[in-house]
Parts: structure tokens; sequence; C-alpha cells
């Protein structure tokens, strides 16, 4: 059918967003045209959802400038925010309460990023210079480790090292840590000492000082906790504290 005019239009069904997602199933027919007055948009359904005719936006194909790219609506949840489908960004909201995007994956970050938000990280793997702007809160680099040798190794390269030393069976030598220590950093190793007492020894990287002893036994069915400061000018780990009998 061909219409043709040149003093008037052809004027689509208007509808509001309440009223265009009551049409029955059975009419919601591929290519359906209509306007809708709450956003002022012609829209048509694509079989699956309701899309806004772009009345902003300029396409070349490959590298085109998306202007706008219209609202999002009531269209179902997706726990990834949005969905590419073929050569088609599909915008939804991330959750039940929440209109935004949601990444799963690794992400890559270039620039300034600003966060509405706390955001939540799980882990971050760094293979360069990681640097921090002036955060509000605490941020904490530790590393944990648990051993039964007789030659344990504790971690060192963490701004907070912890080592768990329990079912000893003779002499245990307290090796050298691990990795390249920071000025400053800490280590503290909990020795947890069952029904005998054992000999503890030191690697000579571990410092005493005047009136501090390194420990050199422990105590039957009793905790000993010692912790060591790295000192970069010495190069060693300076003890600070030995506390036994918990």
């Amino acid at each position: 059918m061909e219409i043709v005019s040149k003093n008037s239009g052809v004027l689509l069904p208007k509808l509001t967003t309440s009223q265009r997602d009551s049409i029955i199933s059975g009419d919601l027919q591929n290519g359906l045209l209509l306007y809708n007055n709450d956003v002022s948009k012609f829209q048509f359904y694509n079989g699956s959802y309701w899309k806004t005719l772009c009345d902003s936006c300029t396409s070349g194909g490959a590298g085109g400038t998306v202007v706008k790219i219209g609202v999002i609506n009531s269209q179902t949840k997706s726990a990834n925010g949005a969905v590419i489908s073929g050569d088609s960004l599909i915008m939804q909201t991330a959750d039940a309460s929440n209109v935004g995007l949601v990444s799963t994956g690794s992400q890559t970050f270039a620039g300034v990023k600003t966060f509405s938000s706390a955001p939540v990280i799980s882990s971050i793997t760094n293979t360069g210079t990681l640097t921090l702007p002036t955060v509000t809160g605490t941020i904490m680099q530790y590393a944990e480790g648990a051993s039964s040798s007789t030659a344990p190794t504790p971690t060192g390269d963490a701004r907070e090292n912890y080592l768990d030393l329990s079912s000893l069976t003779g002499t245990t030598t307290v090796g050298a840590p691990s990795g390249t220590a920071a000025n400053h950093n800490i280590i503290t190793i909990r020795v947890v000492e069952g029904g005998s007492t054992h000999t503890l020894a030191w690697n000579a990287i571990y410092r005493a000082s005047a009136n501090l002893a390194l420990p050199t036994i422990t105590t039957a069915n009793k905790t000993m906790y010692i912790k060591f400061m790295y000192n970069s000018t010495a190069s060693k780990w300076d003890l600070l504290s030995v506390l036994d009998g918990f």
C-alpha cells in the first residue's frame, strides 16, 4: 500500500508504556510499531521486546558515534546488565533494584574511574606498579601460610605476613622469608604446641635486640606469637615481640 501526501502524515496508535505492555501476546507481532506517549518516542516490537527508534544518533558502520541510546525500559533483568546480540547492545537493568551495568569478568581500566558507591573487588592481579590515591578505609596486602615442616619458610613480600606452625616433630628451623621484602613489612608467626616441647632455630636474617632474645624452645600445650619487622637498612627481620603461654 502506498500513501502519498504533501500536507499531512500518518498517525500511528499512541499508547502509554502501561498500555503498550498490556497488548496481548497474540497481537505482539514482529515489527509492530507505535508511538509511546510516556517517552515521546516511536517504538517497535522485535519479537522479544520493545525497542525505541533512535532520534539522535549517527551511524556510519564500524566506528560510528552514538550520541544517545535511549532509556532502559522494564524488560527482563540481566545479571550482566547488558547483552550484546549481533551488532546490537541491549541495555538491561542489572537487578531488580539497581539500574546499571555489571561486569563479572576481568577488567582493564585506563584513565580516571569514578565510582558512585564503594566497589567490591575480590582480587587484583597487577603486572606493573599499582598506585592508589588517598583511600577512605583500609587496604591491606597480606599473605598467610601454615606448616608442620621442620624447615618452614614464611612469605615476606606482603605488607602483613602470617605463618602458623603446628604438629612440630623435632627441631624447627625457620628459614629466610620468600619474596622481596619492603621496609616495615611485618611477619607474625603463631606456634601451636602439642604435648611436648620442641627446639626453635632461626636463619641469620632474623635479628634479636639486646633486651629481647629469639625464642629457642616451645612450651607444651601452649601457643606462642612471634612478631618481626623488616629493616631495609640492615637487611634484617628485627624481632619486635614474643608472647607465650596462651
